[in-house]
């Protein structure tokens, strides 16, 4: 049943289009879609917000479906309006679209048709076509979110191939579960890309001012780095750690531990370092 709605939707698309002229320059003969970002870790009951990318140029398109995977036991997904879900590559270039989202919950199952409605227009990326919002669950667990079969890209209805993709990890960890880590629902502290090389960027949000401190610890909880001690305003902060200690030497792969300090709040983020 399912795929004969995709047929039926390809024909669709495929009525709908017209001849194209391309959009960017430098073109790879092929396409390369990716979930963005391609590794994160998040607390239980945490937002996740990822995004179907196209990596760099490559064969020309003007439409697509997307078959999306996921864990319905450990991620839910989050139904937003259609301007938060399409992607600049695509609302940039043409005012009128074709778009419909089709959702199983009970399988994990997403279908994106997305189609540009513009005579003549059509894309080579790079750039971000759709956003997808997910809820983790209560559990501690790793998991993926993937392009599946029956991806494909369209040129005035003709599939462009060939096609690759990456899908993304998404770890699900209750840090305040582990000795001597504290609760960190009020600073929210993440870490993106995690795991990382070469460079992770700490970002958190401060609601009440203070003197704060941020650090990198060892997994025997030895400090190694300093990132910064300094007054934080009411307001989101970004820091980033390149994988190197207070001597600019740089540390070996493994897991560390990211702690922050503002007044009286602290929260603490597992990283892990990849060679």
């Amino acid at each position: 049943m399912k795929r004969q709605l995709m047929n039926h939707k390809i024909a669709l698309v495929t009525i709908l289009l017209a001849g194209v002229m391309v959009l960017g320059g430098g073109a790879r003969a092929d396409i390369h879609l990716a979930v963005m970002p391609s590794s994160v870790t998040v607390d239980p009951g945490d937002f996740i917000d990822i995004e179907l990318t196209i990596t760099e140029a490559g064969s020309a398109f003007n439409g697509y479906d997307a078959v999306i995977g996921f864990d319905p036991d450990l991620l839910d997904f989050i139904v937003q309006s259609v301007d938060q879900q399409e992607g600049p590559l695509m609302t940039n270039l043409c005012p009128n679209r074709f778009h419909d989202l089709e959702y199983s919950p009970s399988e994990g199952i997403l279908i994106v048709h997305h189609v540009l409605l513009c005579a003549g227009v059509s894309t080579t990326g790079p750039g971000v076509v759709y956003r997808l919002r997910f809820q983790a669950g209560m559990q501690d667990a790793v998991t993926q979110i993937s392009v599946l079969e029956g991806t494909a890209f369209f040129l005035a209805g003709s599939e462009v191939t060939p096609l690759t993709s990456t899908d993304a990890s998404i770890t699900i960890l209750n840090v305040s579960d582990a000795p001597g880590i504290p609760d960190q629902s009020a600073l929210r502290l993440q870490a993106a890309p995690n795991p990382f090389n070469p460079l992770t960027r700490l970002s958190f949000d401060v609601t009440e001012p203070g003197n704060g401190q941020l650090d990198v610890y060892t997994a025997d909880g030895r400090r190694i780095k300093q990132l910064a001690q300094t007054y934080l305003d009411a307001d989101h902060h970004e820091f980033w750690w390149d994988g190197t200690n207070d001597g600019g030497q740089a540390v070996g792969s493994g897991v560390y531990f990211v702690r922050l300090r503002v007044g009286n709040e602290s929260a603490m983020r597992p990283v892990t370092l990849v060679k």
